[in-house]
């Protein structure tokens, strides 16, 4: 064991951590994360004090204005109830289960659950604290909001908008205008506001009674953005935090310069302006409240959470190259400051594919880089913010497209002159990527790490819970036997090293796809965690320490 390695690692995952969830009673609710310990608050902004609402960790939480705040205990599942002066208190008839979105109002709370046979929308009396209803949907509904005794979300699926009637258990999907993805459900008034990704992405206002109307303008000349991370109203007004150059925050389509440290994420109203969580590569995530955003826009850190601090110094910096029929891919690249050239290089690959690498706080990314590796990260195609076209790309072809946007990043990062010898690091999604990307370019790729790859689509579409079967449906279109054909069961055996942190949840699949690498000879290192992020973090540090870990 490498102990400089070893500290280093432990020196991200020692980081204090803050995540918004959302307002609530008289100001936002937040959980604050370190060694050991996540815990929920709930910062007042008028008394300028947080009050801690929970004495274990939490995953998800929502709140009411009437002081009522739910959260998803991380260790079971189960949820727990909140309420002003009173301790937390589990909900009477609520199994533990994976929560997937949670709502919150002063009469009615709803969780969606995702179960093996599908989602279970939980329908909780917070007078009671107790589950009243439950109702069981062959689609992936993610809960998002209550608006007049119902219950909005997503299909993820489909992309469709979903209203939930509980009093009947029916459920009305509609398709945004131009045949777009919902991403985002808020409230405004008695209206509701939509994010929906099309060519780039837009925010609609729906009507409960008459469906989809009007695309949502502003006063001012909106500067141009790929996507919209996060939206809301605040007096009437939209406020949104969008990407294109970078990242910012508008108000009805005025750049707010708030001269954040870092880059915004998701924000959250709260009296007098608004919450918001911003964080970079190098700088784990923290809030700062934004008074009279409209206005002046001062910058205000709470006094009880910790200033933004960059944790390494790197350069970050975003291109893109050419790939296969001549699809465009976006490239993050971040290169610690005086690293020598060539020197190591790690193509890290995303869990996705609907997700993407942006200039935020990334744990994995940050040891990489503490560690003195140049990190390139390819938003191959199927990533999101890139507008519905590219995302649909990887439809019909994963395993196919996007493995040679990886192999392209690595092949063009070595005639950069960076690395003769790169490392693929990749994460769900991204570690099937990774293994089989290893497998296309033998000569270039040294050594593979990949926490909980997807090893056979085939179980995943089976015995996965409704997300992954919903998933892997999509990416296959459907096509059990490309999904066969395309798991890495039946694929081959990569040449190079490979180190596999598995959670539990996944460990069958792993564990037999690991038993044939090491019967047909492959170095490669195999661990189940149940804190499978964490272990991934020191486990990866300490396999390139290894003497032929390092390119």
């Amino acid at each position: 064991m490498d102990p400089r390695m070893a500290a280093e690692a432990s020196k991200i995952l020692g980081e204090t951590v803050y995540r918004l969830w959302g307002p609530g009673p008289g100001g936002f609710i937040y959980t604050r994360s370190g060694p050991g310990m996540r815990t929920l608050h709930l910062y007042n902004v008028r008394r300028r004090e947080a009050e801690r609402l929970s004495e274990g960790p939490v995953r998800v939480a929502a709140g009411s204005e009437a002081f009522i705040v739910y959260a998803v205990s991380r260790h079971n599942g189960s949820i727990l109830e909140i309420h002003d002066g009173a301790e937390a208190q589990p909900v009477m008839g609520f199994k533990p289960g994976k929560v997937t979105g949670l709502a919150v109002t002063k009469d009615m709370a709803a969780a969606s659950v995702s179960l093996a046979q599908g989602v279970e929308v939980r329908i909780i009396n917070p007078r009671e604290a107790a589950v009243t209803s439950t109702i069981m949907l062959e689609e992936p509904f993610r809960v998002e909001a209550i608006h007049k005794g119902l219950v909005l979300g997503v299909d993820d699926a489909s992309g469709r908008l979903g209203v939930l009637d509980p009093s009947d258990g029916r459920l009305h999907l509609t398709r945004p205008p131009g045949g777009g993805r919902v991403k985002q459900v808020r409230l405004r008034g008695d209206d509701v506001s939509v994010l929906v990704s099309n060519i780039v992405d837009e925010v609609y206002i729906y009507d409960i009674e008459t469906g989809f109307r009007e695309k949502v303008s502003s006063s001012h000349e909106t500067p141009r953005a790929s996507e919209i991370l996060d939206h809301g109203w605040l007096d009437g007004a939209l406020w949104t935090i969008a990407r294109g150059q970078g990242t910012w925050l508008q108000i009805d389509g005025r750049r707010i310069n708030a001269r954040l440290k870092g880059n915004p994420k998701r924000a959250a109203p709260i009296p007098g302006g608004l919450a918001v969580e911003y964080s970079s590569i190098t700088m784990p995530s923290r809030i700062a409240l934004i008074e009279d955003p409209a206005g002046k826009a001062r910058v205000r850190i709470p006094r009880d959470m910790e200033k933004a601090r960059e944790v390494v110094e790197a350069g970050v910096r975003e291109i893109h190259i050419e790939a296969r029929g001549q699809v465009r891919v976006p490239l993050l690249i971040a290169e610690p400051r005086g690293a020598p050239k060539p020197g190591g290089v790690v193509v890290y690959i995303h869990e996705g594919p609907w997700s993407r690498v942006r200039d935020e706080w990334n744990p994995v990314i940050a040891t990489l880089l503490l560690l003195g590796y140049r990190v390139v990260a390819p938003n191959y195609r199927g990533s999101s913010g890139e507008g519905r076209h590219y995302a649909d790309l990887v439809l019909g072809d994963p395993g196919g497209g996007d493995v040679e946007d990886v192999v392209e990043a690595a092949r063009w990062a070595r005639s950069q002159g960076l690395g003769e010898q790169i490392h693929l690091v990749g994460r769900g999604y991204g570690g099937y990527l990774a293994i089989l990307a290893s497998m296309e370019a033998p000569g270039i790729v040294r050594s593979v790490a990949a926490e909980n790859p997807i090893v056979n689509w085939v179980d995943e579409a089976s015995s996965g819970d409704v997300g992954d079967r919903c998933r892997a449906d999509a990416l296959f279109q459907g096509d059990t036997e490309l999904m066969a054909r395309r798991s890495l069961t039946e694929l081959g055996v990569p040449k190079t090293r490979i180190l596999i942190v598995s959670a539990p949840h996944r460990a069958r699949s792993i564990l037999s796809y690991a038993a044939t690498l090491i019967d047909s000879g492959v170095d490669i290192s195999l661990h189940v965690d149940r804190n499978s992020e964490s272990r991934f973090i020191l486990e990866l540090a300490l396999f390139l320490a290894k003497p032929r870990g390092r390119g």
